[in-house]
Parts: structure tokens; sequence; C-alpha cells
């Protein structure tokens, strides 16, 4: 059943320790809101075992690297990180595609938009997305870093071994009471 009000302009903000859960968090939650309030876009970002970063476009399911060693990429280099130039455009194009859904996905806001000559932050993109609801995740040691820029959340949930199976149920829960209200 979906929700008849439409989710517009709810920020929520997914922080938690790095391995902690954050993206399957992320993936469970877009399982579930696909169903009840419509349609998700934007992109998870995960670490193969080799350490090389991917980002997978949610609407296509499709994948690119978008950062490797230190010495792998010709993009930016950030961190342990060279990042790949074709996957940092692929990234921004989910996200500026997803802009127009229902509910976009950020998984995860990080070191690329922290780094302002990176020419891969999503930020521009999020204050773009003025009428949709928005959920990022966000390591908990950049959070502080990150609510200057990104404003004022609805709410934060954080992800621990002991809620992450719960906690996709809790964030659609929320965002539907929001939208009711």
């Amino acid at each position: 059943m979906k929700v008849e009000k439409r989710t517009e302009n709810q920020l929520i903000i997914i922080t938690g320790k790095i391995g902690i859960g954050k993206t399957v968090v992320c993936r469970r939650l877009v399982d579930i809101a696909s169903q009840c309030i419509g349609a998700c876009g934007g992109v998870f970002t995960y670490k193969l075992s080799g350490g090389s970063m991917v980002v997978e476009d949610i609407a296509s399911m499709k994948q690119m690297v978008l950062a490797g060693s230190r010495k792998a990429y010709r993009g930016p280099l950030i961190g342990n990180y060279s990042f790949n130039p074709a996957g940092i455009k692929f990234r921004l194009a989910a996200i500026e595609k997803a802009k127009t859904w229902p509910l976009l996905v950020i998984d995860e806001l990080g070191l690329l938009e922290m780094n302002p000559d990176s020419g891969g932050s999503a930020l521009q993109l999020l204050k773009e997305c003025v009428h949709r609801s928005k959920i990022l995740a966000i390591d908990e040691n950049l959070l502080p870093d990150f609510l200057p820029m990104v404003g004022d959340p609805d709410d934060v949930f954080s992800v621990t071994f002991g809620n992450r199976n719960t906690l996709p149920d809790r964030i659609v829960s929320f965002i539907k009471s929001q939208a009711a209200a």
C-alpha cells in the first residue's frame, strides 16, 4: 500500500562506524521503501575484499569502480584512495537521475565531498533536490563536518550491530509518520 501523501523534503541521516552495516541498512531500506513509498534512486557505495570501492546505481543496479589503491587511477588522491574519473561521473549521473524520484539515497557521503577540488561532490546535486526526501549515509567521524553542509536533518539514525536488522523498518515508519503529519 502506497502512502497517500508524498514524502517531501525530509532529510534523514544514517550514521555509524566504518564496517558497521550502513550500506546493508540502506539496501534493506530501499527494498522496503520502494514497496510502500515509491521509486528510490541514488547510489550504494561499498568496499570489495581487495580494497577497491564500488559505486552502484540503485535504479539500474549497474556498478562501476569508484576508487582503488593510491596508484590505481588518475583521478583525485584522497586518503588511501585514487578515484576513478569514470566512476565519479557514473556516481554523479545516478544521483542526478534520482533527483526527481520520491526518495534519494546516497550511500555514502565521504571524503570525496570534503575535497572541493575533487570534482565528485554530490553536495551540489543534493542542494538542487529540494522537493524530495533524502537519506544520506555518513561515517560517524565525518558527521560533525557534514551537518553544516547538508542542513538540519529530520532525524539521525545510528547503526549498531544490535539494531541494523530492525533499523530499515524503523526508518520507513518514521518517513511514513512524517508524511502523515
